[in-house]
This record gives structure tokens, C-alpha cells and sequence, in this order.
């Protein structure tokens, strides 16, 4: 009877354990999964909280003001709001007024320079002189800088602008005075390109209006 409790004992020890192991291999897989997926849920929930705070802030109604002093307070500050970006706007636009007048308008320094140093390097007689690359150059500056010198006055009922700057090649170098011209009715025009060459040697007089 002893041996037949004992094998009874085994054989349901026997069972018993196997099913324990499969226990604890679900328990254990049971933990990884959770903890596997703990830091998913935790990652959709901050970008959740991300997303409500978002909305919030974009679409948030502004609260209207319900005082007499609130409603000043509002009206100050679209006030100041408007005159901030009127300003803005019209600084913006002298800014570009005065860019387009000293590069682009006819009677500009920088302009009439340019385009007075074009006709200087296709002239046959300046190329002879002076040289076949002829580079142009204003007067240096303290912070040495090259600066195009300009006078512009009236004279009667015309306006003038003479420009003054160097020139120099591999043959020459001289001093380039060129005046535009505006009479009543009338478009910007030339009225006088000279050059004094450096050595006095020789004037060079490209165009002659006066």
C-alpha cells in the first residue's frame, strides 16, 4: 500500500510540474510584453498631451475684453500694433527709394560713374593712352574706402551732377570728370566727358555739350 501512495505521489508530482513551468513562462512572458509596450503607451501619451497644448495655444479664443478698462487697454494695443507695422512699411519703402536713387536713377553718382566708365574703356583714343584694361577708382578715405566724388547743383532752371574719379591702365592712368544735364522738359543728358591724363601730357575730351 506504502508503494502504491508513493508511485500515486510521483506520478501526480510528475504532471503537476510541467504545468507550473508553463505558468511561469506565461507570467514571465506576460511581464516582458508589458514592459515592452509601457513605453509605447507612455511615448502616445506625451504626444497626446504635446498635441492638446498645441491646439490650445493655436486655437484658443481671445478672451474679449468686458471692462472699460480692458477695452482701453485692448484698443492701446491694436493702436500701437498698427502704427508699429505702418512704420515698418514705410521705412521699408524710403529705404528702397533711396537704393533705386543711388543705383538705378539717371542722375545717380553711382550710375552716371558706371556708365560713364563704359564709354571710357570702348574709346579707341582712351584705349591708346590709358590702355586696353582700364579700371576705375574713387578718392580713398580715411577707412580707406574708395568713394566716387559728386556735386550736384542748379544752374538757371537746369540741374546738374558732376561726378569726378581716377582711371588707370597699363599704359596710363588720368583724372575722368563727366556732368549730366537735366533742362526744363527735358531727360537726363551728358554734358561734358573729359579725362586729364596724370602727366598733363594730353587732355582726352569724349564728349562736349557745353
Amino acid at each position: 500500500m506504502n508503494g502504491i501512495k508513493s508511485l500515486s505521489l510521483l506520478s501526480i508530482r510528475s504532471r503537476l510540474v510541467p504545468n507550473n513551468s508553463c505558468g511561469v513562462r506565461l507570467l514571465m512572458r506576460s511581464v516582458v510584453l508589458h514592459q515592452q509596450k509601457a513605453p509605447v503607451e507612455e511615448k502616445a501619451q506625451k504626444m497626446q498631451l504635446q498635441h492638446s497644448v498645441l491646439e490650445e495655444i493655436m486655437f484658443r479664443e481671445e478672451e474679449k475684453p468686458k471692462t472699460t478698462a480692458q477695452k482701453v487697454k485692448k484698443g492701446a494695443e491694436n493702436t500701437f500694433l498698427y502704427v508699429t507695422v505702418l512704420a515698418s512699411v514705410a521705412t521699408l519703402g524710403g529705404i528702397s527709394y533711396l537704393l533705386f536713387e543711388y543705383f538705378f536713377a539717371p542722375n545717380s553718382p553711382q550710375r552716371i560713374y558706371s556708365k560713364a566708365l563704359e564709354l571710357i574703356r570702348s574709346d579707341p583714343q582712351c584705349q591708346a593712352l590709358i590702355g586696353s584694361s582700364i579700371t576705375g577708382f574713387g578718392e580713398q578715405s580715411r577707412r580707406s574706402r574708395r568713394h566716387i566724388a559728386s556735386l550736384a547743383y542748379n544752374k538757371g532752371d537746369e540741374k546738374r551732377v558732376r561726378v569726378t574719379f581716377h582711371v588707370k591702365g597699363d599704359r596710363g592712368a588720368g583724372r575722368a570728370q563727366v556732368e549730366m544735364v537735366q533742362k526744363p522738359g527735358e531727360s537726363w543728358g551728358y554734358r561734358y566727358l573729359l579725362i586729364q591724363m596724370a602727366d598733363h601730357s594730353e587732355s582726352i575730351v569724349l564728349i562736349d555739350n557745353r
